[in-house]
């Protein structure tokens, strides 16, 4: 295939990197040190191939390698991505009906695209203007992802007040809930192709079934910010931040790393005394001690 949509490969390749260059614009500042990653082709690197092309790596190493649309790229953390992932269309394009609307209504700048497979992806990136300052030096010390709370308070919001049923479109929490500490989450990007000979495209509508086609269309500017400080959605934001701080330093204060234990006689310890005197029969003693380790890692506190 060297045309997708009328367009060459060199053509759609080109539209793809303004595309990953706009993303990078958008960025936080403190982020924009961070390489934008992309996946140029799916799957495990094949004997010979060249490891680079299917591996996460920065766009702008690779891009001269490319030959073929890329096929995902990584997530912002300021982006949300709504991906309904039901079977039922209906169940999806109601969904995304709804947060559509309510948007529009809300004035929220999003895009709006045709996946390519069996439903859309609705993206809105918002502005790094949290007004939460006060919590970012606490966060920061403590390691709490930020936007990861961030992202899901305002998804939960959004759902709720448009009334979409998170559980009906079977949005994918993957896609929401990535932590800083991994490399993230991937999505496809347009222009990307699938198996089925269909390809991601913006579109303005929702359509009332999965289209047979839809010509190949990429935003033509960088995406809008949203810039929620001022809305309902701050206080949920700064409630939820404060709240993940307030458990992770209760939680620290049963971290026992720093302890050294050794050569400490263990029935000194009330918890040990109890497991032993429980009556072994049934397997009490062992499901007691998985439950006390269950906790300890719930408080802070690894099994050895």
């Amino acid at each position: 295939m060297n045309t997708i949509d009328g367009k060459t490969l060199q053509e759609i390749l080109k539209l793809q990197r303004q595309r990953l260059d706009r993303l990078r614009s958008v960025k936080r500042e403190s982020e924009r040190e961070k390489p934008l990653l992309i996946k140029a082709k799916e799957g495990s690197t094949p004997a010979g191939g060249e490891y680079d092309l299917y591996d996460w790596m920065f766009y702008g190493d690779v891009w001269h390698k490319l030959e073929y649309p890329i096929y995902t790229r990584a997530i912002l953390r300021n982006e949300i991505v709504l991906d309904p992932d039901s079977n039922n269309y209906q169940y999806v394009k109601e969904g995304i009906e709804r947060v559509k609307a309510y948007c529009d209504k809300h004035n929220i700048p999003y895009e709006m695209y045709y996946s390519g497979g069996k439903g859309i992806h609705f993206h809105i990136f918002f502005s790094a203007n949290l007004n939460i300052e006060e919590h970012f030096d606490k966060a920061k010390a403590l390691d709490v992802d930020v936007f990861k709370i961030v992202r899901e308070t305002l998804v939960r919001g959004i759902l709720k007040s448009a009334g979409a049923d998170p559980e009906k479109m079977g949005i994918d929490w993957k896609k929401i809930r990535f932590d800083v500490h991994s490399q993230g989450s991937m999505v496809r990007e347009c222009g990307t192709l699938r198996s089925n000979g269909k390809y991601k495209t913006l579109i303005d509508e929702v359509h009332n079934n999965i289209p047979d086609y839809l010509p190949l269309k990429f935003p033509e500017e960088a995406p809008q910010l949203w810039d929620f400080s001022n809305t309902e959605y701050a206080q949920s934001v700064k409630i939820a931040i404060a709240a993940e701080i307030e458990r992770v330093e209760r939680n620290n204060e049963y971290n026992l790393d720093n302890l050294d234990f050794v050569g400490t006689d263990l029935m000194r310890f009330p918890c040990i005394k109890n497991l032993v005197s429980i009556d072994p029969g049934e397997g009490k003693r062992y499901y007691a001690a998985v439950s006390a380790t269950l906790l300890g890692r719930e408080c802070g506190c690894t099994k050895e």
